[in-house]
């Protein structure tokens, strides 16, 4: 059974993290909740650096709209994620570049696997929120229907 967060928990679990379409490129690193947010940490890489090469001063803005992953706590799907640019160190006496990334997560969900949000699905799941009014700060209509709860 998956451990139980509230909406401000505060967590750190490592894990790998791929695209539902391409299981083959898997990214490992330490997911956390902070005070600033959700970040996801890529483990770092060595790699030797051509020193009459510049490529190692490239290295743009990296986004994914969701990615599944296996962490300490069990499944998990991480939704937009957002890093500016790699992070490391490049030493040129060396020869060696070591480097990662940051990821800002909007939304993490821990206990399975769920799909893209405008993929089409034909079943049923079920969420249960405290503290909603955390995030809803306006007074909500809620209306309720046969089996269903409407936050409006």
């Amino acid at each position: 059974m998956v451990k139980s967060f509230q909406l401000r928990s505060q967590f750190e679990t490592h894990g790998a993290f791929w695209a539902p379409n391409d299981a083959s490129n898997i990214l490992t690193g330490r997911l956390a909740r902070t005070k600033e947010g959700i970040q996801f940490t890529s483990s770092p890489v060595l790699n030797e650096i051509d020193r009459d090469a510049f490529a190692f001063f490239q290295g743009g803005g990296e986004t994914f709209d969701l990615l599944h992953g296996f962490t300490t706590e069990g499944p998990c799907t991480l939704f937009y994620l957002q890093s500016a640019l790699p992070s490391g160190l490049t030493d040129l006496g060396t020869g060696q570049s070591l480097t990662f990334r940051e990821y800002r997560v909007g939304l993490c969900v821990f206990g399975l696997h769920l799909p893209h949000f405008e993929t089409p699905f034909d079943g049923s799941v079920a969420f249960s929120y405290t503290g909603v009014h955390e995030w809803i700060t306006l007074h909500p209509q809620i209306s309720h229907g046969n089996r269903e709860l409407v936050l409006t």
